[in-house]
């Protein structure tokens, strides 16, 4: 399971968008696999209707297939999200990236203190920098909300 997967095509992006995948991808614990029938009992929904859903997510990549066990006869498949962390990304709508790609060289280490201090000096930067644009409405001005990520690389 990667940390963050930027979801970069409609097909992703229309499978992920619907309220009911969403509360599917709510019940997976962790990195705990789980399977269609699982996933329904605990949303106390109807196992077909969550398993047709699982398939959607499956074949847009936000479901991953991870173990299939016989039981019975009958064949049970595991299922986790490809990531802890999705994001749809700008270009799909604007034709402009959203997320700059960075070299490994450009990473830093940080404690969490430090990574909580550069938190807020960024907040105080962007509200410095809105202060006046905020109710401004520009006829070439989009409404954007601007998000801070921290991504914890895994080591190596």
């Amino acid at each position: 399971m990667e940390d963050v997967l930027v979801l970069d095509d409609l097909e992703k992006i229309k499978a992920i968008s619907q309220s009911y995948r969403l509360e599917i991808l709510k019940c997976f614990e962790g990195e705990k696999p789980a399977t269609a029938k699982q996933i329904a009992e605990k949303m106390n929904e109807p196992h077909a209707k969550v398993n047709y859903h699982i398939k959607v997510l499956h074949r847009a990549g936000i479901l991953q297939l991870v173990d299939e066990k016989v039981k019975q006869g009958i064949v049970e498949k595991y299922y986790l999200p490809s990531a802890k962390t999705f994001l749809i990304a700008k270009h799909i709508s604007s034709g402009t990236e959203e997320i700059e790609d960075f070299s490994a060289d450009e990473f830093c280490f940080l404690t969490e203190l430090e990574k909580q201090e550069l938190t807020e000096i960024l907040k105080n930067k962007v509200k410095e920098y809105i202060r006046d644009k905020r109710n401004k409405k520009n006829p070439n001005s989009s409404q954007y909300k601007i998000v801070t990520l921290f991504i914890p690389q895994q080591k190596e």
